[in-house]
Protein backbone atom coordinates (compact mmCIF):
# COMPACT_ATOMS: atom_id res chain seq x y z
CA UNK A 1 0.00 0.00 0.00
CA UNK A 2 2.91 2.34 0.82
CA UNK A 3 4.62 1.56 -2.49
CA UNK A 4 1.41 2.36 -4.35
CA UNK A 5 1.23 5.76 -2.60
CA UNK A 6 4.85 6.58 -3.48
CA UNK A 7 4.21 5.62 -7.10
CA UNK A 8 1.18 7.91 -7.26
CA UNK A 9 3.09 10.85 -5.75
CA UNK A 10 5.99 10.35 -8.19
CA UNK A 11 3.73 10.32 -11.19
CA UNK A 12 1.99 13.45 -9.94
CA UNK A 13 5.35 15.28 -9.63
CA UNK A 14 6.37 14.26 -13.15
CA UNK A 15 3.08 15.52 -14.57
CA UNK A 16 3.45 18.78 -12.67
CA UNK A 17 6.96 19.30 -14.01
CA UNK A 18 5.80 18.52 -17.55
CA UNK A 19 2.91 20.94 -17.27
CA UNK A 20 5.23 23.63 -15.89
CA UNK A 21 7.69 23.25 -18.73
CA UNK A 22 4.90 23.33 -21.30
CA UNK A 23 3.45 26.47 -19.71
CA UNK A 24 6.88 28.11 -19.92
CA UNK A 25 7.11 27.32 -23.61
CA UNK A 26 10.24 25.20 -23.21
CA UNK A 27 9.25 22.54 -25.69
CA UNK A 28 12.64 22.45 -27.49
CA UNK A 29 16.21 23.44 -26.82
CA UNK A 30 17.05 27.19 -27.08
CA UNK A 31 18.07 28.45 -30.57
CA UNK A 32 21.68 29.71 -30.72
CA UNK A 33 21.63 33.51 -31.42
CA UNK A 34 24.12 33.29 -34.29
CA UNK A 35 21.66 31.16 -36.26
CA UNK A 36 19.00 33.93 -36.45
CA UNK A 37 20.96 37.20 -36.28
CA UNK A 38 21.74 38.80 -39.69
CA UNK A 39 25.08 40.38 -40.45
CA UNK A 40 24.94 44.17 -39.95
CA UNK A 41 24.13 46.46 -42.88
CA UNK A 42 27.27 48.22 -44.08
CA UNK A 43 26.12 50.43 -46.95
CA UNK A 44 23.44 52.73 -45.55
CA UNK A 45 23.48 55.79 -47.82
CA UNK A 46 21.53 58.97 -48.55
CA UNK A 47 20.46 60.83 -51.68
CA UNK A 48 19.30 64.43 -51.17
CA UNK A 49 16.89 66.47 -53.27
CA UNK A 50 15.38 69.91 -52.70
CA UNK A 51 12.62 68.63 -50.38
CA UNK A 52 13.53 65.17 -49.10
CA UNK A 53 16.17 62.54 -48.44
CA UNK A 54 16.03 58.97 -49.69
CA UNK A 55 17.83 56.40 -47.56
CA UNK A 56 18.71 53.03 -49.04
CA UNK A 57 20.70 49.98 -48.07
CA UNK A 58 21.33 46.43 -49.23
CA UNK A 59 19.64 43.44 -47.64
CA UNK A 60 22.05 41.29 -45.61
CA UNK A 61 22.30 37.85 -47.18
CA UNK A 62 24.17 35.99 -44.40
CA UNK A 63 23.80 35.40 -40.70
CA UNK A 64 26.66 36.15 -38.32
CA UNK A 65 27.69 32.50 -38.45
CA UNK A 66 28.09 32.75 -42.23
CA UNK A 67 25.02 30.76 -43.18
CA UNK A 68 22.68 32.04 -45.86
CA UNK A 69 19.62 34.08 -44.89
CA UNK A 70 16.24 33.21 -46.38
CA UNK A 71 14.19 36.18 -45.23
CA UNK A 72 14.32 39.51 -43.43
CA UNK A 73 11.25 40.11 -41.31
CA UNK A 74 11.78 43.88 -41.00
CA UNK A 75 14.32 46.64 -40.49
CA UNK A 76 14.53 49.17 -37.68
CA UNK A 77 15.63 52.63 -38.81
CA UNK A 78 16.85 55.04 -36.13
CA UNK A 79 17.15 58.82 -36.54
CA UNK A 80 19.03 61.44 -34.52
CA UNK A 81 18.52 65.18 -35.11
CA UNK A 82 20.99 67.75 -33.75
CA UNK A 83 20.94 71.54 -34.23
CA UNK A 84 24.08 72.77 -35.94
CA UNK A 85 24.82 75.13 -33.03
CA UNK A 86 24.66 72.23 -30.56
CA UNK A 87 26.60 69.62 -32.52
CA UNK A 88 29.93 68.38 -31.21
CA UNK A 89 32.03 65.65 -32.72
CA UNK A 90 32.22 62.61 -30.44
CA UNK A 91 29.15 63.50 -28.37
CA UNK A 92 26.47 60.79 -27.98
CA UNK A 93 23.78 60.94 -30.65
CA UNK A 94 20.15 61.18 -29.46
CA UNK A 95 18.63 58.42 -31.56
CA UNK A 96 14.86 58.25 -31.16
CA UNK A 97 12.24 55.56 -31.48
CA UNK A 98 12.80 53.11 -34.32
CA UNK A 99 10.92 53.40 -37.60
CA UNK A 100 9.92 49.95 -38.86
CA UNK A 101 10.57 49.18 -42.54
CA UNK A 102 9.07 46.01 -44.00
CA UNK A 103 11.47 43.27 -45.11
CA UNK A 104 10.90 40.37 -47.46
CA UNK A 105 11.91 36.93 -48.72
CA UNK A 106 15.30 37.22 -50.37
CA UNK A 107 14.60 34.80 -53.22
CA UNK A 108 11.56 36.81 -54.30
CA UNK A 109 13.47 40.10 -54.24
CA UNK A 110 15.74 39.09 -57.12
CA UNK A 111 19.32 40.26 -57.54
CA UNK A 112 18.65 43.87 -56.47
CA UNK A 113 17.98 43.30 -52.76
CA UNK A 114 17.67 46.94 -51.67
CA UNK A 115 15.49 48.54 -49.01
CA UNK A 116 14.66 52.24 -48.92
CA UNK A 117 12.92 54.89 -46.87
CA UNK A 118 12.00 58.47 -47.82
CA UNK A 119 12.16 61.23 -45.20
CA UNK A 120 10.39 64.55 -45.87
CA UNK A 121 10.16 65.99 -42.35
CA UNK A 122 13.40 67.97 -42.55
CA UNK A 123 14.21 71.24 -40.75
CA UNK A 124 16.75 73.89 -41.85
CA UNK A 125 19.81 74.30 -39.62
CA UNK A 126 19.99 70.71 -38.38
CA UNK A 127 22.29 67.75 -38.85
CA UNK A 128 20.65 64.36 -39.36
CA UNK A 129 22.05 60.93 -38.49
CA UNK A 130 20.63 57.51 -39.41
CA UNK A 131 21.45 53.90 -38.63
CA UNK A 132 19.58 50.67 -39.33
CA UNK A 133 19.26 47.22 -37.83
CA UNK A 134 17.72 44.14 -39.44
CA UNK A 135 15.74 41.30 -37.90
CA UNK A 136 15.31 37.86 -39.43
CA UNK A 137 12.97 36.28 -36.88
CA UNK A 138 12.10 36.38 -33.21
CA UNK A 139 13.26 39.31 -31.09
CA UNK A 140 16.98 39.37 -31.90
CA UNK A 141 18.22 42.22 -34.16
CA UNK A 142 21.52 42.68 -35.94
CA UNK A 143 24.24 45.04 -34.79
CA UNK A 144 24.05 48.69 -35.90
CA UNK A 145 24.83 49.58 -39.48
CA UNK A 146 27.20 52.34 -40.51
CA UNK A 147 25.89 55.81 -39.69
CA UNK A 148 24.78 58.01 -42.61
CA UNK A 149 24.55 61.74 -41.96
CA UNK A 150 23.90 65.04 -43.73
CA UNK A 151 23.13 68.70 -43.03
CA UNK A 152 19.82 70.21 -44.08
CA UNK A 153 19.15 73.88 -44.77
CA UNK A 154 16.94 76.11 -46.93
CA UNK A 155 17.49 75.18 -50.61
CA UNK A 156 18.55 77.64 -53.31
CA UNK A 157 16.31 78.84 -56.10
CA UNK A 158 16.46 76.90 -59.38
CA UNK A 159 18.86 78.12 -62.07
CA UNK A 160 17.05 80.36 -64.57
CA UNK A 161 17.18 80.75 -68.33
CA UNK A 162 18.16 77.15 -69.10
CA UNK A 163 18.78 76.97 -72.85
CA UNK A 164 19.98 74.26 -75.20
CA UNK A 165 21.93 74.53 -78.46
CA UNK A 166 21.75 71.66 -80.93
CA UNK A 167 24.78 70.53 -82.91
CA UNK A 168 26.17 67.57 -84.79
CA UNK A 169 26.39 64.77 -82.17
CA UNK A 170 26.52 67.43 -79.48
CA UNK A 171 24.15 69.38 -77.22
CA UNK A 172 25.23 72.45 -75.23
CA UNK A 173 23.38 73.72 -72.14
CA UNK A 174 23.69 77.12 -70.51
CA UNK A 175 21.91 78.83 -67.59
CA UNK A 176 22.04 81.76 -65.16
CA UNK A 177 23.23 81.64 -61.56
CA UNK A 178 20.49 81.80 -58.87
CA UNK A 179 20.95 84.75 -56.52
CA UNK A 180 18.89 83.71 -53.48
CA UNK A 181 17.46 80.86 -51.44
CA UNK A 182 13.78 79.97 -51.72
CA UNK A 183 13.09 82.29 -48.75
CA UNK A 184 14.79 85.15 -50.67
CA UNK A 185 17.89 85.11 -48.46
CA UNK A 186 20.94 86.13 -50.55
CA UNK A 187 23.38 83.33 -51.32
CA UNK A 188 26.78 83.83 -49.73
CA UNK A 189 28.31 80.40 -50.23
CA UNK A 190 29.91 78.89 -53.33
CA UNK A 191 27.59 77.18 -55.79
CA UNK A 192 28.19 74.10 -57.91
CA UNK A 193 25.82 72.74 -60.55
CA UNK A 194 24.45 69.29 -61.29
CA UNK A 195 23.05 68.32 -64.71
CA UNK A 196 20.41 65.61 -65.13
CA UNK A 197 19.54 63.87 -68.42
CA UNK A 198 16.58 61.75 -69.55
CA UNK A 199 15.73 59.90 -72.75
CA UNK A 200 12.00 59.69 -72.04
CA UNK A 201 11.36 63.00 -70.31
CA UNK A 202 10.32 61.22 -67.09
CA UNK A 203 13.29 59.52 -65.42
CA UNK A 204 16.32 61.79 -64.97
CA UNK A 205 19.80 60.68 -63.94
CA UNK A 206 22.79 62.86 -62.99
CA UNK A 207 25.41 62.98 -65.74
CA UNK A 208 28.46 63.91 -63.69
CA UNK A 209 29.60 65.22 -60.32
CA UNK A 210 28.66 68.82 -59.45
CA UNK A 211 30.97 71.45 -60.99
CA UNK A 212 31.33 75.25 -61.15
CA UNK A 213 30.61 76.21 -64.79
CA UNK A 214 27.33 77.76 -65.96
CA UNK A 215 27.26 75.56 -69.04
CA UNK A 216 27.57 71.92 -70.00
CA UNK A 217 28.42 70.18 -73.27
CA UNK A 218 27.02 66.70 -73.79
CA UNK A 219 28.89 64.74 -76.44
CA UNK A 220 27.46 61.34 -75.46
CA UNK A 221 24.40 61.73 -77.66
CA UNK A 222 23.12 60.31 -80.95
CA UNK A 223 21.91 62.38 -83.89
CA UNK A 224 18.16 62.37 -84.46
CA UNK A 225 17.30 61.32 -80.88
CA UNK A 226 15.65 63.75 -78.42
CA UNK A 227 17.19 64.29 -74.99
CA UNK A 228 15.78 66.04 -71.91
CA UNK A 229 17.72 67.99 -69.29
CA UNK A 230 17.31 69.62 -65.87
CA UNK A 231 19.84 71.57 -63.78
CA UNK A 232 20.05 72.37 -60.09
CA UNK A 233 22.46 74.36 -57.95
CA UNK A 234 24.37 72.70 -55.10
CA UNK A 235 25.36 75.01 -52.23
CA UNK A 236 28.57 74.34 -50.29
CA UNK A 237 27.38 74.80 -46.71
CA UNK A 238 29.14 73.73 -43.50
CA UNK A 239 31.42 71.40 -45.52
CA UNK A 240 28.33 69.75 -47.04
CA UNK A 241 26.67 69.91 -50.45
CA UNK A 242 23.04 71.04 -50.22
CA UNK A 243 20.97 70.52 -53.39
CA UNK A 244 18.65 73.33 -54.48
CA UNK A 245 15.46 73.51 -56.50
CA UNK A 246 15.54 71.83 -59.91
CA UNK A 247 14.96 73.82 -63.08
CA UNK A 248 12.24 73.19 -65.62
CA UNK A 249 13.26 70.65 -68.25
CA UNK A 250 14.42 71.51 -71.75
CA UNK A 251 14.72 69.21 -74.74
CA UNK A 252 17.01 69.11 -77.72
CA UNK A 253 17.82 66.80 -80.62
CA UNK A 254 21.38 66.68 -81.99
CA UNK A 255 21.43 66.82 -85.76
CA UNK A 256 23.97 66.37 -88.52
CA UNK A 257 24.00 69.75 -90.24
CA UNK A 258 27.04 69.07 -92.42
CA UNK A 259 26.22 68.42 -96.05
CA UNK A 260 28.18 65.84 -98.09
CA UNK A 261 30.80 66.89 -100.58
CA UNK A 262 29.58 67.82 -104.06
CA UNK A 263 29.86 65.11 -106.77
CA UNK A 264 32.80 65.63 -109.12
CA UNK A 265 33.56 65.07 -112.82
CA UNK A 266 29.97 64.81 -114.08
CA UNK A 267 29.85 63.64 -117.70
CA UNK A 268 26.78 63.65 -120.00
CA UNK A 269 26.84 61.55 -123.20
CA UNK A 270 24.04 61.30 -125.76
CA UNK A 271 23.42 57.84 -127.24
CA UNK A 272 20.46 57.35 -129.62
CA UNK A 273 17.33 58.48 -127.75
CA UNK A 274 18.85 58.81 -124.29
CA UNK A 275 21.45 60.77 -122.41
CA UNK A 276 23.69 58.91 -120.02
CA UNK A 277 25.14 60.68 -116.96
CA UNK A 278 28.17 59.45 -115.00
CA UNK A 279 30.05 60.96 -112.06
CA UNK A 280 32.57 60.08 -109.38
CA UNK A 281 31.21 58.54 -106.18
CA UNK A 282 31.22 60.65 -103.04
CA UNK A 283 33.24 58.83 -100.38
CA UNK A 284 31.27 59.56 -97.19
CA UNK A 285 29.89 57.02 -94.72
CA UNK A 286 26.51 58.67 -94.26
CA UNK A 287 25.80 59.14 -98.00
CA UNK A 288 22.24 58.00 -98.87
CA UNK A 289 21.59 58.95 -102.50
CA UNK A 290 22.16 61.45 -105.31
CA UNK A 291 19.69 63.89 -106.85
CA UNK A 292 19.82 64.52 -110.61
CA UNK A 293 18.77 67.91 -111.98
CA UNK A 294 18.18 69.21 -115.50
CA UNK A 295 17.66 72.65 -116.99
CA UNK A 296 17.28 74.22 -120.39
CA UNK A 297 17.35 77.80 -121.56
CA UNK A 298 13.55 77.77 -121.46
CA UNK A 299 12.75 77.37 -118.61
CA UNK A 300 16.12 78.25 -116.98
CA UNK A 301 15.35 76.78 -113.54
CA UNK A 302 16.78 73.42 -112.47
CA UNK A 303 14.22 70.63 -112.25
CA UNK A 304 14.91 67.49 -110.20
CA UNK A 305 14.53 64.40 -112.38
CA UNK A 306 15.13 61.56 -109.96
CA UNK A 307 17.08 60.18 -107.00
CA UNK A 308 19.82 57.58 -107.43
CA UNK A 309 20.51 55.39 -104.41
CA UNK A 310 24.19 55.21 -103.42
CA UNK A 311 26.60 53.69 -104.28
CA UNK A 312 25.25 53.88 -107.88
CA UNK A 313 26.68 56.86 -109.77
CA UNK A 314 24.97 56.59 -113.15
CA UNK A 315 21.67 57.88 -114.52
CA UNK A 316 19.94 57.60 -117.92
CA UNK A 317 17.62 60.37 -119.12
CA UNK A 318 15.32 58.96 -121.80
CA UNK A 319 12.75 61.76 -121.64
CA UNK A 320 14.89 64.80 -122.38
CA UNK A 321 13.47 67.61 -124.61
CA UNK A 322 14.31 66.38 -128.10
CA UNK A 323 14.55 69.76 -129.82
CA UNK A 324 17.48 71.90 -130.89
CA UNK A 325 19.19 73.65 -128.01
CA UNK A 326 21.36 73.08 -124.97
CA UNK A 327 20.55 70.86 -121.98
CA UNK A 328 22.41 71.23 -118.69
CA UNK A 329 22.69 68.56 -116.01
CA UNK A 330 23.91 68.72 -112.41
CA UNK A 331 23.99 66.30 -109.46
CA UNK A 332 23.94 66.71 -105.65
CA UNK A 333 24.77 64.29 -102.82
CA UNK A 334 22.33 63.72 -99.93
CA UNK A 335 23.10 62.13 -96.54
CA UNK A 336 20.89 59.97 -94.30
CA UNK A 337 20.32 62.57 -91.58
CA UNK A 338 16.83 63.62 -90.43
CA UNK A 339 16.28 66.13 -91.96
CA UNK A 340 18.67 65.25 -94.75
CA UNK A 341 21.57 67.48 -95.78
CA UNK A 342 22.07 68.13 -99.49
CA UNK A 343 25.36 69.18 -101.04
CA UNK A 344 25.82 72.09 -103.42
CA UNK A 345 25.34 71.36 -107.11
CA UNK A 346 28.08 69.70 -109.09
CA UNK A 347 29.61 71.47 -112.02
CA UNK A 348 27.11 71.29 -114.89
CA UNK A 349 27.50 68.94 -117.84
CA UNK A 350 26.20 70.29 -121.15
CA UNK A 351 24.60 68.40 -124.07
CA UNK A 352 23.82 70.04 -127.43
CA UNK A 353 20.70 68.80 -129.27
CA UNK A 354 20.82 69.35 -133.05
CA UNK A 355 18.65 68.24 -135.95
Amino acid sequence: MVQSGRYFIGMLLLCSIAMFLAACGKKTLPVPPQTVIPEPVSDLRTVLSDDKVILSWSYPTRMVNGKRLETIDHFKLYRAVVALKDYCSGCPLPFGKAIEVQGGILERLGSDKTASYTETDLMPGFRYFYKVRSRAQGWLSSEDSNIASFIWDTPTQAPEGLRIKEGDRILTLSWRKPVSLVDNTPIEEQLLYEVFRSIDGQTFEPIDSPYEALSFTDEMVENGRPYYYKVRAVRLYEKSQLPGMTSLKVTGTPRDRTAPASPQNLVAVRAQNEIKLLWERVQEEDLAYYRVYRRTVDPPEKVMLDEVKAPMSIYIDSEFPNRPGSIYYSVTAVDNSIPANESVFSKEAKVEITR
